[in-house]
């Protein structure tokens, strides 16, 4: 295992603060695996201000290529202004990846593109892995925590901190307030930014790093280009269903009237979680690691939030005979008590329903239930894939998942019963362990952070 990563990476009123704050998420989930980290750059203005937050003292660059630390063990490099030749040669010296967000890459061990389409542009070196894509976006999981059903009243208008951006600011603003009777909360990302992205029906953006927070809440959103590199971004989240591209501001109207459509907004809403589901700051560091180490890349399972339409899906996989012997009431459910239960969780905020998805076909459920400082975790995984190690690989990264969202929660809990040694034998290869006591015929396995450290592949 890698013992310290050098994050590589700048920011001020010029540059903005997205190198530093996707940085910081991917530093977040290495620390979280018990990798060490260490940011190297150049910081004044919100990028400075959000590395304090964080706790995190950087250091100024080292001579020699991309300024990294002569200490790390692997780098993460993630500026315009690093040239690709001195990319390169520190990648022969240190297993180095680069985020990039353009259709060129360097010759590296790595470089992680996660945008929607990456795909048909990015064109790398053939020795360099690439990692791409959304699923692998840098957000912070607890967006997950703040899905909610959305109105179209209370608008929320964000783009960055830099000075430069306050007239576009104001100009949106003001336009919101003609249009409509919309409340407006208009201001730069902050630490209370989840919270306004909760109370907010709709949003209007810059188009760097908040339109994957946005998507991940579910928070259907318009987004401005407030530079050349974000018209990329922009148009991409539109032709992926995830946002209204604006351009440059000017098509703000347009953007407005297709949001008052209550299909359109339900549809985004949808689109964002499915696509940006909170657990891709993990998956990048496990993808990472693997090239660092010279190991193929891991399998990619999707997490995304269950809804109304799934219903007929979930009670098919729940009235399962192997299902059904599993789980605390064997009798069959009916239809009715079962569109009931779904209603109730969706509502529920104490409860998060997940789908799994593998290749974007539905494989299995997760379910957590939160009470206090623990949460309780179930799965079912579709007959034709219980063999495949897909039930270990979901209870363990929504574990991850759940734990990083939210901080309060200290343990996840599984209940299984003793005759169910699959499930058993599922979730201690996912690092669930220190059983506790439970009733006859039933033991109750644990998994923290401490765990998850301890047990990492």
């Amino acid at each position: 295992m890698t013992r310290l990563v050098a994050f590589r990476c700048d920011g001020d009123d010029r540059i903005g603060a997205g190198h530093v704050s996707r940085c910081l998420q991917l530093a977040r989930a290495f620390e979280a695996a018990g990798t060490g980290t260490v940011f190297v750059g150049r910081f004044a203005g919100t990028a400075a201000r959000l590395l304090d937050s964080a706790g995190v003292t950087p250091v100024s660059p080292w001579p020699g290529p991309g300024g990294i630390t002569p200490e790390a063990d692997a780098a993460v490099l993630d500026s315009y202004e690093i040239p690709f030749p001195d990319i390169e040669a520190l990648s022969a010296e240190v297993p180095t990846a680069a985020l990039v967000d353009g259709a060129g890459a360097p010759r590296a061990t790595a470089v992680l593109s996660y945008h929607p389409g990456t795909s048909r542009r990015l064109r790398a070196p053939e020795e360099t892995r690439t990692v791409q894509g959304p699923d692998y976006a840098p957000v912070d999981p607890a967006f997950v925590t703040v899905r909610r059903s959305r109105g179209f009243t209370r608008a929320l208008v964000t783009f960055g901190g830099r000075p430069a951006d306050a007239p576009l600011l104001a100009a949106v603003t003001a336009a919101l307030e003609r249009a409509g009777p919309f409340e407006v909360d208009a201001g730069p990302g902050s630490a209370g930014f989840r919270e306004r992205v909760r109370q907010a029906d709709f949003a209007v953006s810059g188009a760097g790093v908040t339109p994957y927070e946005l998507a991940c809440a579910g928070v259907p959103a318009i987004l401005v280009a407030l530079a050349e590199n974000q018209q990329v971004v922009a148009a991409d989240f539109a032709a992926a269903g995830l946002a209204v591209s604006a351009g440059d501001g000017q098509l703000l109207d347009e953007g407005l009237a297709l949001l008052s459509h209550e299909a359109e907004r339900a549809r985004i809403a949808a689109q964002g979680p499915t696509t940006v589901d909170g657990y891709g700051s993990y998956r990048a560091r496990d993808a990472l690691e693997a090239a660092f180490a010279g190991r193929p890349p891991p399998r990619v399972l999707g997490y995304r939030p269950a809804r109304n339409e799934d219903s007929d899906l979930l009670l098919a996989w729940r009235n399962e005979p192997d299902v059904r012997a599993a789980s605390r009431v064997t009798d069959p459910v009916t239809p009715e008590e079962h569109a009931s239960w779904l209603s109730a969780s969706l509502a529920n905020p104490n409860r998060l329903l997940f789908v799994v998805e593998q290749d974007g076909d539905p494989a299995g459920t997760v379910r957590i239930d939160r009470e206090g400082r623990q949460a309780e975790i179930s799965v079912t995984v579709t007959d034709n894939r219980r063999s495949a190690g897909l039930g270990s690989q979901a209870v363990r990264e929504v574990g991850e998942l759940v734990l990083a969202a939210l901080p309060e929660t200290e343990e996840i809990l599984a209940e299984i019963r003793l005759a169910n040694t699959g499930s058993r034998r599922a979730f201690e290869r996912a690092g669930y362990g220190s059983p506790i006591p439970a009733e006859e015929g039933w033991t109750v396995l644990r998994l923290d952070s401490r765990r998850l450290i301890e047990t990492r592949p």
